[in-house]
């Protein structure tokens, strides 16, 4: 990704042309992509971006159930403009809680770093 406004033929040491917003915004996307890539439940859902990131994003509520843990994430997801593609739910659901906890936590995270709490 090349700075905005940036030409090719103007020389790349001179004024920088990226804000600072612009250049967190760049960087907590990337994180997220990171972490989209290498979460197990994540790897699963696959989301895909819907809209542009919005927020603020909740914290995602601890349950002893994975169904409302699920639905939770889902729900996250929704909320920041980002959808799951079609996935095998038995897949899903044979992880243990832990993992879709954790994941849940993470997710919001990088989400609250892109769009704030």
């Amino acid at each position: 990704m090349k700075a905005p406004d940036l030409e090719d033929d103007e020389e790349k040491g001179s004024e920088p042309r990226w804000s600072e917003a612009a250049l967190e915004f760049v960087y907590n996307w990337q994180e997220l992509q990171k972490f989209i890539d290498r979460d197990p439940v994540l790897q699963i859902l696959r989301p895909r971006q819907i809209g542009t990131p919005k927020g603020p994003v909740a914290a995602p509520t601890a349950s002893e159930n994975k169904l409302d843990l699920v639905k939770g994430l889902l729900s996250l997801l929704k909320e920041t403009g980002l959808v799951a593609s079609p996935f095998d739910a038995d897949e899903l659901f044979d992880l243990d809680m832990e993992v879709i906890q954790s994941s849940a936590e993470g997710l919001f995270g990088k989400l609250k770093s892109l769009v704030g709490e």
